[in-house]
């Protein structure tokens, strides 16, 4: 039988791996100024990051917003 507490830990780090790749991803696109966009798993999980975020008319302060938004 599977100890759920290790389980739980697995999920936790698989979660922080994600976090970390999407980091990645953000850094890159800043400073090559480019744009992407993330669909989670389910409606509503989603997003656009924009790169040029500064200079763009995007309303997200941190380049992040919502993928219903159209900027």
């Amino acid at each position: 039988m599977t100890d759920t507490r290790e389980v739980n830990k697995q999920i936790a780090n698989l979660i922080k791996e994600a976090e970390a790749k999407i980091s990645e991803a953000e850094a890159l696109a800043k400073e090559y100024k480019l744009s992407f966009s993330w669909s989670g798993p389910a409606y509503g999980m989603g997003g656009y990051y924009d790169g040029d975020w500064e200079t763009s008319n995007c309303e997200g302060e941190s380049g992040w917003n919502p993928s219903s938004s159209s900027c």
